[in-house]
């Protein structure tokens, strides 16, 4: 049976989105593009409309989760790939990705990351923390424990499963995804991609990752914040977000305690060790 995909890209009107359309066009695999845009931005890219396979969605919303959920709903493929309006694909990308995820069973979610070309330097601050963290980060690495979520070893293997993916490339069976608004804040959308990830592992989903030349997005090494309000916001968010993770998986309390102290510690010492440095 021949592929057939739905793409849903969530966007406020980025230039780079152009280039992507063109290619996802260029393929030969049955296709539909699904954009979603807020109404005041529509006029950034309203010159799409005239390509093939597209259907552009306006919203009120300023949010990738909320927009997303509102391309899921519409989108009519057994396959539907989210993706992000600044990511670089190529033409060989769809293949790519539909291949990989035809090796799995059906209850998965699969993601194409770039090759990383410079290794991240771990400083000695660091490899303090990860010493401290040696217990969470073990626990991390059984995909059955969701009560501690040290995630800076997720993605160093090329390939194989892993416990969550980001939300920049993420192909899924249409059957396992989530419709409901699930990301109910305002303003930037920050842990998103693990709130996401603890829903479909609820749902038995597992992930696969892998690496490949036919892709490139930004891989940031963590966040940065222009100045301690940003910070602050930033921790009353993820807080948020990690609770509401903990209250859905049944977690221990005492050891999603003992690592959020830690978490919330580091967070701030990281923050002034960079501006003293």
């Amino acid at each position: 049976m021949k592929n057939k995909i739905s793409v849903v890209l969530a966007t406020l009107g980025e230039k780079n989105i152009f280039e992507i359309v063109k290619i996802l066009n260029q393929s030969d695999i049955e296709i539909e593009i699904i954009i979603i845009i807020p109404q005041r931005k529509y006029y950034k890219i309203k010159e799409l409309k005239k390509n093939k396979n597209i259907i552009i969605i306006q919203t009120d919303f300023f949010s990738q989760p909320k927009q997303r959920i509102e391309g899921f709903k519409i989108a009519k493929y057994d396959f539907v790939l989210q993706l992000d309006s600044d990511v670089k694909i190529n033409k060989f990308f769809l293949k790519e990705i539909l291949d990989f995820i035809s090796l799995k069973n059906s209850n998965c979610a699969v993601s194409l990351h770039p090759i990383i070309e410079h290794k991240f330097k771990s400083s000695i601050y660091r490899n303090i923390i990860n010493f401290i963290f040696y217990y969470f980060i073990k626990r991390e690495k059984n995909f059955n424990n969701w009560d501690s979520w040290f995630t800076n070893n997720l993605f160093r293997n090329n390939n194989g499963r892993v416990k969550l993916l980001t939300g920049a490339c993420i192909l899924h069976y249409k059957k396992n995804l989530i419709l409901d608004d699930f990301y109910n804040y305002k303003y930037k959308a920050y842990g998103e991609d693990i709130l996401h990830s603890c829903l479909l592992h609820n749902k038995k989903v597992s992930f696969y990752f892998k690496r490949s030349n036919n892709i490139k997005f930004h891989l940031s090494g963590g966040y940065v914040f222009k100045n301690i309000i940003e910070l602050n916001f930033f921790i009353k968010r993820m807080s948020v977000i990690y609770f509401k993770i903990f209250l859905l998986t049944n977690g221990n309390l005492f050891i999603f305690s003992t690592w959020f102290l830690f978490w919330y510690l580091n967070i701030y010492i990281n923050y002034f060790l960079k501006k003293i440095l």
